[in-house]
Formats: C-alpha cells, structure tokens, sequence
C-alpha cells in the first residue's frame, strides 16, 4: 500500500476477531472429555480383567480372557495386520503432507518474491 505521499507503508494488523469463550468453560470441557472416552474406555478395561463385573455375577480378578486373546492365531494375525495397516496410513500421510508442505511453501515463496 502507498501512502499519500508516496512511500510504501507496511501494515500487520492482520488480527482476526475470535470467539472466546473463556476460563469458566474448561472444566465443562474437561467433564464432557471424561464422560465421552473415560468412562467408557476405562469400564471396557475393567470388563476385561473382572468378568461379569456389570451382570449380575462376579467373578473374581482373572488375566484369563488376555491369554486365550493372545493364544488364537487368528487373533494374533488380526493385531498385526492392524499395526501394519497403521504404520502404513501414517507413513503415506507424512509422506504426503510433507510433500504438499513444501509444494505451498515454494509457491508462496515464489508470489512473496514476484509481488516485491
């Protein structure tokens, strides 16, 4: 931008107006996040190594569900095809996102260099 007497002035008011909802509203955040992925993640942990810990009989502390998960090959084969299938998602993602990261900072480089 030019100035009225013809110098270049620079301006970096480029703030933008953000809704804020402030402190008070974290800790409903904060319960909400519990309530949506604690609760139900820790009661399926719980479930796990208590059986019957929700229907009407208990039984006590037992790792046997753990071992006969891990003794079955099919189950075995299932937890490492989903290993392999997640490293593969991210490596293509970083590959990717890298890729386009460099593509937009080059092009932006190139118009920030053509514009001055």
């Amino acid at each position: 931008m030019k100035s009225s007497n013809g110098s270049l002035k620079i301006s970096f008011n480029n703030k933008r107006r953000r809704f804020h909802l402030g402190q008070p509203f974290y800790p409903l955040c904060i319960l909400t996040l519990l309530a949506l992925i604690a609760y139900p993640l820790g009661a399926v942990l719980l479930q796990s190594v208590f059986p019957n810990l929700f229907d009407q009989g208990f039984y006590p502390f037992s790792l046997q569900s753990f071992v006969s998960m891990f003794t079955e090959t099919y189950t075995y084969q299932s937890i490492v095809n989903a290993f392999l299938f997640g490293s593969g998602s991210a490596l293509i993602a970083a590959v990717l996102g890298t890729f386009f990261a460099v593509l937009i900072h080059r092009q932006r480089k190139n118009t920030s260099a053509k514009s001055d």
